[in-house]
């Protein structure tokens, strides 16, 4: 180790040293999960030949076994937990038929083997109530878990949908975009009234002024009419340099739509003399039969069709 080296540079992040953070544990962890059934089948063969041979009271310790098939039952399946039952049981039956004394206070082998079939009956019951249990559990977390998947799949079409909306709701009116993504949106004929906007003087002060001047004048001029359409419940069809196309009536049906088209034309006239613009606002509205409907075909917008 040269001079500049700490005494920890062999250490890794965690200040764990490399040597006992080696991949043996790594590999002890993978050999035990891939040979997990097979070291089972050996601790229980170990587990019969410890009790019969090294304890005495062999009766008291046969519910020793419990603790291992409920285990498998958990952790392997029923299946597999009733197979190592019968193996218990098998192994104390061999057992008991060539030393029946270990089992029987009297010594028979009747006695003997009749208390382990009592005892094996329900060490394999046990095993099968405790295996199906697990395996209910197992199909209830899987279905939890497939539900859960299905909630994330809806939540993720849920925030796409809001996306869209929300590009539709800055691109046209919130109300036809709340309709037309539902489907409700058809041609009709339809009686309503119509409102156009001009203003004064429009285009000799666009000759006299820079682009972002005049722009920033006109959106200002929108910024006060467009809440006023909305408050009397028009649709804003287009923009047309510095006109304005307005229905009333149209996508959403009113009986009076003349009376608010009439109205929002005099609050806009009177919002507007409190402002400072370099024009003055004309309006014209007319009430008549239209035909309204989504126009287009790739990009499509709602608008209406016919003399009025």
């Amino acid at each position: 180790m040269n001079g500049s080296e700490s005494p920890l540079s062999s250490a890794g992040e965690s200040g764990v040293p490399l040597t006992l953070a080696g991949t043996w544990p790594i590999q002890l962890r993978n050999f035990i999960i891939r040979y997990l059934e097979a070291i089972f089948v050996l601790l229980i063969a170990i587990s019969v030949v410890a009790v019969f041979y090294l304890f005495p009271y062999k009766i008291a310790f046969l519910n020793f076994f419990y603790l291992p098939v409920l285990t498998a039952a958990y952790f392997m399946g029923k299946r597999k937990a009733v197979l190592g039952a019968a193996f218990c049981v098998l192994s104390a039956f061999l057992f008991a038929y060539y030393e029946p004394g270990w089992f029987a206070v009297t010594g028979t082998r009747m006695n003997a083997l009749l208390v382990l079939a009592t005892w094996g009956g329900f060490l394999i019951l046990a095993a099968a109530c405790v295996g199906s249990l697990q395996e209910r559990l197992a199909r209830g977390f899987e279905e939890t878990r497939q539900l859960y998947e299905e909630l994330k799949r809806s939540r993720i079409t849920e925030e796409m949908k809001e996306k869209v909306e929300k590009t539709l709701y800055a691109t046209m009116d919130p109300v036809v975009a709340k309709l037309a993504t539902e489907g409700k949106l058809r041609f009709e004929k339809r009686e309503i009234s119509i409102m156009f906007t001009d203003l004064t003087n429009f285009t000799s002060f666009s000759d006299r002024n820079s682009p972002d001047v005049v722009l920033e004048e006109l959106n200002r001029f929108l910024g006060q009419i467009e809440p006023v359409v909305e408050m009397f419940r028009g649709h804003i069809d287009k923009y047309m340099g510095d006109g304005v196309m307005v229905e009333f009536g149209a996508p959403v049906d009113y009986d009076r739509h003349a009376l608010l088209a009439v109205l929002a034309g005099l609050r806009m006239q009177q919002k507007l003399k409190g402002v400072d613009l370099p024009w003055q606002l004309r309006v014209g509205i007319a009430t008549g039969s239209t035909i309204v409907g989504m126009l287009g075909v790739r990009r499509q917008a709602y608008s209406a069709l016919g003399d009025r």
